[in-house]
């Protein structure tokens, strides 16, 4: 029954990668638990160059090595060479000139060969990337630092690569930049106001330097002006025997500049009801499996809504709630939202009051198995809910069971008093396990074919299971249920985690010691062991140690005590595994320790403003500390880039550890069959990977051993328990740090100057530091807020420094004014500007002049109190007022505009001046963002260019002219990838593949192509690959699940009659294909191919079996001459794979077959010549002699007639198919030349993103444009000059719009240039010169008002009240329902399997609530949500065959009246153009039952009397309003669509969106 003999062959071996200059980890351990094992190779799936990395072998291994191709990069030395039975490890030396790709490490047992793939990554050094924000307006400069660090941590100057890809994909900037002495690089990227919106991938690259990556944001948004937080006495108050529960607090609101909020605030309070919790090992857990809410628990119970007043920017509250009101809650959530009147703008925050039905709350945490002969730990905590006081007695009893689903107590229950001291019980106990077990009833390994009285008889003894009680006197208070752990020696270790729990220290020099106590059923006394310690994931330290201690009752007990070098770390915990042998028999155990705050960083840095407060420009010291010779980075961002959630994105201690650590990478494994492993193998494998880790096997797996606990955890507890919430949920509703503007005028002071810079990035610098401080002279900027700064050092030979944060530097006037206005407005709405004058004396200030200024571009008509006064050069209406302004008060008012044009940025000047004998004034001036109002329609056309040496003209589209004003957009982009736009969406092809078996390997084969694309043209990274080799590996597994027994595999497995010949033939090409990514079975391969033979006929074609579902996977491989020619192509690709000799022979039978046929069309011939000259039935030569015979003009067709509506463009797919499989078979010749003009087709087919028609298009057309580029490669020097005409021929007076050089350096970057006056349309011209390869495009946008053409998509949206009013209010339900817009059928039912995106667009002056986000009806069907400027973007799945309605919430932020149309649309990801588009129109309005009245649109704006009323501590405001109003009748506000088909909003939907956003 020993280890060894039993239970080695289903145990895994997994080395971890050493660090540099440490030996590997656990080298004995895996040495003697491996040592039984058939052959079996195990390497680290990623290795470094320049550094030392070990893979393990079962057995003597002769000539392990890492080779690519027939280059042998590494060879192998084994540890222990003189003994050639003993396993061992196999350290490879990685040259530091290695360069990052993947390899094979091959070797020779007898007479096998063993093979794994690995990726060797570059290990030199590391990048960390850093940001200034997370969150940028187009327009802004992206601030980034590179800094570049070896493994020792220390600076590395090298020349650094910045690049930067859109949300769309496309690479639209890059950079090369060498780091200073200092090792950091800073580039600043630029952000074009017109680009699209949404993430933005920034990616740094240095040779030798582990790759770092990051993604901004870049969307237009208002920032907050002022913080809310609530804060209550106590996080869990007691409610058990209750009758008032009163539920108390402080709501606080303070300004970023410090200053209390005035105004007031609604408390909303809503209840959770109680969902069963267990604990485990580290705190409690939730209840998965089928404990889902009820769609009552859903409604979220509103239990209260009260409006309070702030006074000095605080709220009391106190709410009485009945014990009906919180009867089955587990807590209550409070939402208060505050209303600011100085500035018209509202903010929220939430808390969570957790509510505890017994009057103590306990906190238990234990191990979650327990081990043969060692005793169960547990961590008990008790404290009184709320502020309640414990009574007592409290008791741990505990209960062993045995037998087969521990259905028999084992003994009596053992009880343990618990000590309450300080009002609380704060103890760890130890449990002793009853010694009932015997070899003859209790076995541990079971027979899997065993009955159920053997395995009651064999196992009648066992130790099951131990159920621990925490009691209250005879009151439970919770329970666990720790259940055994496998394993099959009867030996183990065990780190006492909480009764002597481990400890770490750290010296002056930073050396980390660590002291554990193990106990082990083994006598380990003078034993040796081994430990290892991991930071992030990866081993840090591995090393001997020796147990010291003694045996006790057939326990031992003993101290282990080891001291390492840790380098920096961060604050994440210490993983350490210790393990010993004896014998053969190997225990293990892990535990984690807290870092010790002295092993964190290597020297001292800090950053301090010289002032707590400070004006507007006024001088600012910051001073700076750090080691002498170093130089301090350092970063000041707004407060209200904080507070809008768009975390900055500094460099840290954190972000260098996570870089320098980077990712746990999966072991790579020579065997593939996995079985449950002994808890003592996966306690140090997970100490080692993070995971649990299964073992290999080609036996049966064994029957482990039900331990009875609860299936769905660990332990469990009372439901009374109460629930932990997950933290508050920040505040959505926002509005922008606003600062001031002013004039002058006689009896008034006079204005100093115009604020006017207000950056969201103050500080982005570096100080060198002479002899250990320095000092930065600085002027404070014009924005009313806090400032903080952030700051990192290195040293040359020091390292990094982490210097943290400073204190807030406060900057405001006694008096200054500010604006109020949304991120945006479209063309002709009334947006409502909010004017804010702010007094922070203790005196009030009368007859202060107030002046505003609007730019030309704007219309109104001043009311009282404002008078219009005189103008302005340059400057449109003027007008101007005297207010009186209360001491620590504001006065305010607001003006509705009307912009007249479409601009970048409407300026707005606001001015205030008091007294001269006050002496205060301030003004400012801001800008408004102006868009287009209608659509978005977008055209592209593209060129590929080779060798250019004439003129290319391009006529613009005729719709260009009509657009609506300032929309017309063209833009002009050149990109030296052959295949140009396309790349945009070949990382939205890597998806994990799911479905049935077709479906399955229609999302496996994009993997397979863009991995191999993307690895031939060097661009396939390590992250990628990565995630391309495990979507290969899962989608491998699941499509095994289809498989038949002989061999073959259909739609849905065994479920169907027999196995699919084309499904089968298909699997097995991209299998072949993927196996230069992972590993595949030989003889999985062989049998589909034996399959695939025996449907072989006499003749040579193939039997047709099986039925195909998604019948777009074939293209047109449909007939019979189709079929077989894709079968053959199929085998003779496993044949070249493989050593599969009788699929080449059946391969070749079926070519003589094909060349026999006559009559078939295009596409047909096509995929039959090239699976002849696969099959070597045919030369290159001739193959592409034929194809290009079948070519008309300069693409192949498909002859084919679709039976599908035009807008499903099907004809062209075929064409594409058939152009790309043309181009394969001519690419290989010598007249490859003539697949050139076929490119230039295949590209011109590309849709305004870059895709082509479909996913099966797409990866066909990759294959073939691959082949291409790689016969193309070479150096490419084109330079293109555009120039545009707006009419006419007379080309001299073209205006130029700019000139694009594409070379070696950047061919890969999509350059672009504007052109500056598009709504004449016209002509563009691209006169190119030079040699190689060039994609050119030429991109056309405009807005239209209306739909124009059917669509084959449809979306419809509708917006209603919370209280089901007319008219837009503050808060709003908005439901946007998307289906297909004819009757599905068995043609167009795939083109609905892949990603669609809904986008919902919203009305000027509105946000999404993302959190509330629900799609009606289905659980996953959202796979994530980004909001735009003026839309939600809301990601499917797939898109239903019978709809699918989203609902969500959408805020006010501004008020804007006169709200232009917004469109929303769905359309397929993968094709854009199939879509559907709807226009939403205030103009008309919905009624309150959500049916459309048609009402007149507004023509002419008036302004009406304005109106003031008093602020909340005597200030005043005022309000202009303004109507609309024409010949017939007024506008009424509401919600309605331009096309038919209106539906009615749920009320449910606001209850379950309720639920969801208080979750």
């Amino acid at each position: 029954d020993s280890l060894a003999q039993v239970d080695l062959q289903h145990l895994p071996c997994l080395c971890p990668q050493s660090p540099p200059g440490q030996a590997i980890a656990m080298r004995a351990f895996l040495l003697m638990l491996c040592g039984s094992l058939g052959l079996q190779l195990s390497c680290p799936a990623t290795m470094s160059s320049g550094r030392s990395s070990s893979c393990y072998a079962s057995q003597e291994i002769t000539g392990l090595t890492l080779t690519q191709g027939e280059t042998v990069i590494a060879t192998a030395v084994a540890s222990d060479p003189a003994n050639a039975d003993a396993p061992r490890l196999f350290e490879f030396a990685i040259p530091s000139d290695t360069a990052p790709n993947q390899y094979m490490v091959t070797g020779t047992a007898g007479s096998d060969q063993v093979q794994v793939q690995v990726q060797v990554v570059a290990g030199g050094g590391v990048l960390v990337l850093g940001t200034d924000k997370a969150k940028y307006k187009p327009g802004q400069d992206i601030l980034t630092r590179v800094l570049c660090l070896s493994t020792e941590l220390k600076p590395v100057v090298t020349d650094v690569t910045v690049s930067v890809k859109n949300p769309e994909d496309l690479k639209i900037f890059q950079v090369v930049q060498q780091t200073d002495v200092y090792g950091v690089a800073v580039v600043s990227i630029p952000v074009a106001t017109e680009t699209a919106q949404g993430g933005y991938t920034i990616s740094a690259s240095a040779a030798g330097a582990v790759d770092a990556e990051g993604v901004v944001t870049v969307e237009q948004y208002v920032l907050p002006k002022f913080e809310v937080t609530i804060d209550q006495p106590q996080e869990t108050v007691m409610v058990q025997g209750v009758d008032t529960l009163k539920v108390t607090g402080v709501i606080s609101a303070i300004y970023t500049y410090g200053e209390p909020v005035p105004g007031s605030a609604l408390l909303e309070i809503s209840g959770v009801p109680k969902v069963t919790q267990w604990f485990g090992w580290g705190g409690p857990m939730m209840m998965g499996g089928d404990m889902e809410p009820t769609p009552e628990e859903e409604s979220g119970r509103q239990l209260a809504s009260v409006q309070l007043t702030m006074q000095e920017g605080k709220a009391e509250f106190e709410v009485e709630l009945s014990s009906g009101d919180i009867s089955g809650l587990a807590s209550l959530v409070l939402v208060a939202n505050v209303s600011d009147p100085a500035t018209g703008t509202r903010q929220s925050a939430s808390a969570d009051l957790g509510l505890s039905w017994t009057e103590e709350e306990l906190e238990m945490e234990v191990d979650p198995e327990f081990k043969i002969g060692l005793p169960v730990e547990a961590k008990i905590k008790i404290t009184p809910a709320g502020s309640g006081t414990l009574s007592g007695p409290y008791t741990v009893k505990t209960q062993w069971y045995q037998g087969e689903y521990g259905s028999n107590t084992a003994g009596e229950p053992i009880t343990t008093a618990l000590t309450l001291a300080d009002g609380m019980v704060d103890e760890a106990v130890s449990i002793a396990a009853p010694d009932t077990e015997t070899s003859t009833c209790c076995v541990a390994r079971v027979a899997a074919d065993a009955t159920w009285e053997q395995r009651q008889e064999q196992r009648s003894c066992c130790l099951a299971r131990a159920q621990i009680q925490v009691l209250a006197g005879d009151r439970e208070v919770g329970s666990a249920c720790v259940g055994r752990g496998f394993t099959v020696s009867g030996q183990g270790l065990a780190v006492s985690k909480y009764v002597n729990a481990p400890t770490a220290t750290a010296a002056a020099d930073g050396a980390v010691t660590v002291q554990m106590k193990v106990l082990s059923t083994l006598d380990l006394t003078g034993t040796q062991g081994h430990v290892a310690v991991s930071a992030g994931g990866q081993p840090r330290f591995a090393g001997a140690v020796e147990f010291t201690g003694a045996v006790t009752d057939g326990v031992f007990a003993g101290d282990v005590e080891f001291s390492f070098q840790p380098g920096l770390l961060t604050s994440a915990p210490l993983r350490v595994g210790i393990s010993a042998a004896q014998d053969r028999v190997a225990v293990a155990d892990w535990a984690e320790v807290a870092v010790p705050a002295a092993a964190s960083t290597t020297f001292d840095t800090s950053a301090a403003w010289n002032t707590s407060e400070c004006r507007p420009n006024d001088p600012v010291g910051l001073g700076v500390e750090s080691k002498a010779g170093s130089k301090v980075f350092l970063l000041a961002v707004d407060k209200a880039v904080e507070l809008l959630g768009a975390k900055v994105a500094a460099i840290t201690s954190g972000s260098v550890m996570s870089a320098l650590l980077g990712q746990d990478p999966a072991p790579a494994t020579f065997t593939p069959r996995m079985c449950p492993v002994d808890i003592e193998v996966t306690a140090m494998l997970t100490m080692l990977h993070g995971t649990a880790v299964h073992g290999p096997s080609s036996e049966p797996c064994p029957t482990t051993f039900n331990n009875g606990c609860p299936s769905w955890g660990e332990q469990v507890f009372d439901d009374d328990m109460v629930m932990e919430m997950a933290p508050g949920m920040a505040g959505d509703g926002a509005a922008e740090d606003r600062a001031e503007g002013g004039g002058s005028a006689g009896g008034s002071t006079a204005i100093k100057r115009v604020r006017t810079f207000f950056p969201e990035t103050w500080v982005h610098e570096g100080v060198e530091i002479a002899d250990g401080e320095a000092t930065v002279d600085l002027r404070a900027p014009d924005s009313i807020t806090s400032w903080r700064v952030a700051s990192f050092a290195t040293h040359p030979e020091d390292g990094f420094s982490d210097g943290g944060v400073s204190d807030w530097l406060v900057v405001k006037k006694n008096m200054f004014a500010s604006l109020s206005m949304p991120a945006f407005v479209v063309h002709q709405e009334l947006p409502t500007i909010t004017l804010t004058i702010q007094n922070l004396l203790d005196q009030p200030l009368t007859q202060v002049l107030v002046t505003c200024r609007l730019d030309e571009g704007f219309a109104t008509n001043w009311t009282s109190p404002f008078s219009s006064s005189d103008p302005v050069a340059g400057w449109g209406p003027v007008g101007t007022a005297r207010v009186d302004v209360p001491a620590k008060g504001f006065w305010t008012g607001s003006i509705r505009v009307q912009p007249t044009q479409v601009s970048a940025g409407l300026r707005v000047y606001l001015s205030a001046q008091a007294d001269a004998a006050v002496g205060e004034s301030d003004a400012l001036q801001r800008m408004l963002l102006v868009k287009p109002a209608g659509k978005r329609v977008e055209k592209a056309q593209t060129q590929m260019l080779q060798d250019p040496s004439e003129a290319i003209t391009v006529d613009l589209p005729a719709g260009l002219t009509a657009g609506t004003p300032g929309s017309p957009f063209v833009r002009v982009s050149l990109v030296g990838d052959i295949l140009g736009n396309a790349v945009s969406n070949l990382e939205g092809l890597v998806q994990v593949p799911t479905g049935c078996g077709e479906q399955t390997m229609i999302g496996l084969a994009p993997n397979v192509y863009v991995g191999d694309y993307l690895q031939s043209r060097g661009r396939l990274g390590t992250e990628l690959r990565g995630r391309i080799v495990r979507n290969i590996n899962v989608g491998v597994q699941r499509e095994l699940m289809y498989r038949h027994p002989n061999g073959g595999f259909s739609a849905f497995g065994t479920q169907d009659d027999s196995a699919s010949t084309w499904l089968t033939a298909y699997v097995v090409k991209v299998f072949a294909e993927a196996s230069q990514f992972v590993t595949i079975d030989a003889s999985l391969i062989e049998a589909a191919t034996t399959f695939l033979v025996n449907q072989q006929t006499e003749a040579g074609d193939f039997k047709k079996l099986g039925r195909v579902i998604h019948e777009d996977m074939m293209g047109g491989a449909t007939d019979a001459t189709g079929l077989t020619a894709f079968v053959s192509l199929a085998l003779s690709t496993a044949a070249a794979s493989f050593d599969l000799p009788a699929a080449g022979t059946a391969a070749t039978k079926a070519a003589g077959w094909l060349a026999q046929q006559e009559g078939a069309q295009v596409y047909t011939k096509l995929i039959s010549i090239r699976a002849q000259a696969a099959a070597g039935a045919m030369t290159v030569e001739d193959a592409a002699t034929a194809a290009l015979a079948l070519r008309t003009g300069d693409h192949w067709s498909s002859a084919q007639v679709s039976t599908q509506p035009s807008y499903y463009n099907m004809p062209a797919t075929l064409d594409v198919e058939a152009t790309a499989y043309g181009m394969l078979i001519v690419v290989p010749s010598s007249q490859s030349g003539e697949a050139v003009p076929s490119a230039r087709w295949l590209v011109s087919q590309q849709n305004d993103r870059g895709g082509f028609a479909s996913t099966q298009d797409t990866v066909v057309a990759l294959e073939a444009l691959s082949a291409l580029a790689t016969k193309l490669a070479g150096s490419s020097a084109i330079t293109c000059d555009i120039a545009h005409l707006a009419s006419g021929e007379d080309w001299t007076t073209a205006v130029a719009v700019g000139s694009i050089t594409v070379n070696d350096d950047n061919f890969d970057v999509v350059q672009s240039a504007d052109v500056a006056a598009p709504e004449g349309g016209g002509k563009v011209r691209l006169d190119c010169s030079g040699t190689g390869v060039a994609v050119a495009t030429v991109a056309a946008k405009w807005n239209v008002d209306a739909q124009d053409e059917p669509e084959p998509l449809q979306v419809t949206a509708r917006w209603a009240s919370d209280d089901g009013g007319d008219g837009l209010q503050e808060t709003m339900q908005v439901r946007a329902c998307a289906s297909p817009r004819e009757e599905v059928t068995e043609e167009t039912r795939n083109l609905l399997a892949g990603y669609h995106i809904l986008s919902v667009g919203l009305f000027s002056g509105y946000s999404a609530r993302e959190s509330t986000v629900v799609a009606e009806g289905y659980e996953k069907l959202v796979m994530r949500t980004e909001q735009s400027s003026g839309s939600l973007e809301v990601y499917l799945d797939s898109l239903p065959e019978g709809g699918v309605c989203v609902a969500f919430v959408a805020q006010r932020d501004h008020m804007v009246e006169m709200v232009q149309p917004v469109a929303s649309a769905v359309f397929d990801y993968y094709e854009p153009s199939r879509r559907g588009e709807e226009v939403l129109n205030l103009a008309v309005a919905t009624t309150a039952e959500g049916q459309v009245t048609t009402s007149a649109s507004p023509s002419t704006t008036v302004v009406s009397e304005s109106t003031s009323e008093a602020g909340s501590d005597g200030s005043t405001s005022v309000e202009s309003e303004l109507t609309t109003t024409n010949s017939s009748e007024s506008t009424t506000l509401g919600g309605s669509v331009s096309s038919s088909g209106a539906g009615r909003f749920m009320p449910a939907v606001a209850a379950a969106v309720l639920w969801r956003f208080l979750l």
